[in-house]
């Protein structure tokens, strides 16, 4: 499934510390709502608001394991209150990176998924942006810290 491949990183986009594809692969082998949560991925650009809150439940759920929280900052709080051994390393992205991710998935689905189409559209705006002449990922837009 091209939506599988790219959510849990290729070669054009990361993914996530420490969990590997065969390992989410037998999560969703075995739980099959976990698959349905990213068939829509890549139908449409720009990403639907649906489609993105269903990527997130998909990140949250089959790669970090945590089928109690739905928002990624509740899911990012109770891993790091479990860990034993603090590091950032295994948390779950914050909601303003998992947006920007979920943008690249989609864009990227969507290319592999309409091979039909020869003038594809940009990837600025669509998890991208251009830096000193360079397309970028972006990784957040919000500051790490408040301002306070």
């Amino acid at each position: 499934m091209i939506q599988f491949q790219i959510i849990t990183g290729c070669d054009a986009n990361n993914g996530f510390y420490g969990h590997g594809k065969s390992s989410i692969y037998e999560k969703i082998e075995k739980v099959p709502q976990l698959r349905n949560l990213i068939k829509n991925v890549g139908g449409e650009l720009p990403l639907s608001d649906n489609t993105r809150k269903l990527m997130k439940a998909f990140v949250i759920e089959a790669i970090y394991g945590d089928s109690k929280h739905l928002i990624p900052g509740e899911a990012r709080a109770a891993k790091w209150r479990s860990l034993k051994k603090k590091s950032t390393l295994r948390l779950c992205p914050d909601d303003d990176t998992l947006d920007h991710y979920c943008e690249r998935v989609n864009f990227l689905s969507h290319i592999q998924l309409h091979p039909e189409i020869y003038n594809h559209p940009s990837p600025i705006g669509n998890g991208w942006m251009l830096v000193d002449g360079y397309c970028r990922p972006i990784r957040n837009k919000l500051s790490a810290l408040p301002s306070n």
